[in-house]
């Protein structure tokens, strides 16, 4: 914690005369100590800005995005002609965080702009627009036009800065930064899992400093609801097998070596449960990892070789039999059969040979006549039941947008009040109408995708329900992060007993305990705890927060 020496105290008096709205009315009762926390976030990171990068992280709902107003507003009290560049991941982010930022700077002059797809007269250096909200792919896209620099702006801030990674246009932001000496702030709930991707995140943003904020808040109470496979879904995935190994075998017949050893056993356990079918048989299907081998041993073979197109085809094959594999074990019947019509309308030699296999006609079969008796679906709908019984407003992600569409229609036959929202909508307006209509109780369900994992700011929710599985830790902060920020949450987990969903729950629940062990390893050890009355109206308690840098 930054020590209460005279630079801070003036530092602080010099925020509280910006007359800023730093909580919403539903934090009134923790008013005190929410805005003091954020109040001091934004000290330890204005004090690091002075001379280096710095990024601010801290749980989903504590106040990030306030925390980064603050120092821009800071730096516009200093020097009123101060321009910040503000990216946001989603197009929907940049005209909420504008909508909020003029709810904190309350009678404030501050004028901003949104530059995303569909706004035209994009003047980048117009210096009466001291904030520019805008996506990187936008801003990235102007640069190369010639009509965006960054050299017209003094600082960047990066909202959901963990996504500074690979070829994603932060990265290309922050070097651009960089190389003309801007300032960098990052924002961001889950940095990563492990220390080389922390180190890595630092080093593709330039931030060399973390600043970890915490704040107490609510609990989060988890769950986990195993659906078990029934004797159509069993009898689905040994088509499946069938359809593997005959795949394996002309990857073999075509030069390709397969690593993978197979379990010789002929049982099928579920837990430590045999298969109500008895004996079937097991296995493996080939690894993600051995796949991207295969890959390579393909692309080595000499391209006048006539094996080498046959072995193109046959791992194609392999690709789309995983995906149906997995779309239909994890998703629903009902999402398996729209990627069915796709391979119809699909006319490579690949999607010709599935369709054209009578194994995969008889899973098609299947699918069709259970097509809402799915084990997921069946113990989302008396989850949901229960939920809708006790008016626990709840989200439900969902990987496909396809499942959510479904989930949705089945859903409204039996509780009609759920509505979906998925990413690439162009038409933002249609998610922040859902957003609302949740808010304001006509919706008790909001079913989604990824698209409000990250940032966008939807109302105090009872519940939170994983239909799919977060694919990693930090989808899975984020995803549960949307709950217990006024009140205790619940987080459900909709598990099929099977390795596929079993190892991503585990894989990610084990990276979320590694990042939280990770960031509290990297803790300064002479961070200081300040506990402040708050003031409630049936009793007064002692809540605490800190702030650690690493």
């Amino acid at each position: 914690m930054e020590e209460r020496n005279e630079d801070s105290l003036y530092t602080r008096e010099k925020v509280r005369l910006l007359n800023l709205s730093l909580s919403s009315p539903k934090e009134e009762a923790r008013k005190e100590e929410l805005e003091n926390f954020r109040i001091d976030s934004a000290i330890k990171s204005l004090n690091i800005l002075k001379t280096e990068n710095v990024a601010i992280i801290a749980d989903t709902g504590t106040g990030k995005t306030v925390i980064g107003f603050i120092n821009i507003l800071m730096h516009k009290s200093e020097n009123e002609n101060h321009r910040t560049l503000f990216l946001v991941p989603r197009r929907s982010l940049a005209h909420q965080h504008e909508k909020l930022f003029h709810e904190v700077e309350k009678n404030g002059t501050t004028k901003t702009a949104v530059f995303i797809g569909g706004i035209k007269n994009r003047s980048w250096r117009d210096k009466e627009k001291s904030i520019i909200f805008a996506t990187p792919q936008m801003f990235m896209n102007d640069v190369r036009r010639g009509i965006a620099d960054i050299k017209y702006f003094d600082d960047v801030v990066i909202d959901e800065f963990h996504r500074t990674r690979g070829k994603y246009k932060y990265v290309d932001i922050t070097k651009l930064a960089e190389k003309f000496n801007k300032r960098v702030l990052g924002l961001s709930a889950s940095p990563g899992g492990t220390e080389e991707k922390i180190d890595s995140l630092k080093k593709n943003s330039g931030i060399s400093k973390l600043v970890r904020t915490k704040v107490e808040t609510p609990k989060r109470l988890e769950d986990i609801v195993f659906a078990e496979l029934d004797e159509t879904l069993i009898d689905i995935e040994q088509k499946f097998f069938v359809l593997f190994s005959a795949v394996e075998k002309k990857l073999k017949e075509n030069g390709i070596v397969l690593k993978t050893e197979k379990n010789k056993s002929d049982q099928y356990l579920l837990g430590n449960v045999l298969s109500i079918l008895g004996k079937t048989q097991q296995y493996k299907p080939i690894t993600e990892k051995e796949l991207k081998i295969i890959e390579g041993s393909i692309n080595a073979i000499p391209k006048f070789e006539r094996n080498k197109w046959e072995a193109v085809v046959w791992y194609a094959v392999y690709r789309k039999l995983k995906h149906a594999h997995t779309v239909c074990l994890t998703e629903s019947y009902f999402t398996f059969l729209i990627y069915v019509e796709k391979l119809k309308k699909d006319n490579t030699k690949a999607s010709k040979r599935i369709i054209n296999s009578p194994t995969f006609q008889k899973i098609i079969s299947l699918a069709e006549k259970h097509r809402d008796e799915h084990p997921k679906i069946l113990a989302l709908i008396k989850n949901a039941r229960h939920l809708y019984r006790f008016k626990m407003k709840t989200i439900i992600f969902i990987g496909e947008k396809i499942t959510g569409e479904y989930i949705k229609g089945i859903m409204n036959k039996k509780i009609p009040i759920s509505e979906v929202v998925f990413g690439g909508q162009k038409n933002t307006k249609k998610q922040f109408e859902a957003i609302e209509k949740l808010k304001n109780g006509e919706l008790m369900f909001l079913i989604s995708t990824s698209v409000i994992e990250e940032g966008l700011n939807v109302p105090e929710v009872n519940t939170i329900v994983h239909y799919s599985m977060p694919i990693n830790e930090i989808a899975r902060i984020q995803r549960s992060g949307r709950t217990a920020r006024t009140d205790t949450g619940n987080v459900i987990f909709i598990v099929l007993n099977h390795a596929i969903d079993r190892a991503l729950y585990w894989t990610t629940l084990r990276g979320e305990k590694n990042m939280i062990n990770l960031l509290e390893k990297m803790e300064n050890p002479k961070s200081e705890k300040y506990n402040i009355p708050i003031k409630n109206k049936k009793k007064t308690k002692r809540c605490s927060y800190t702030l650690e840098l690493f």
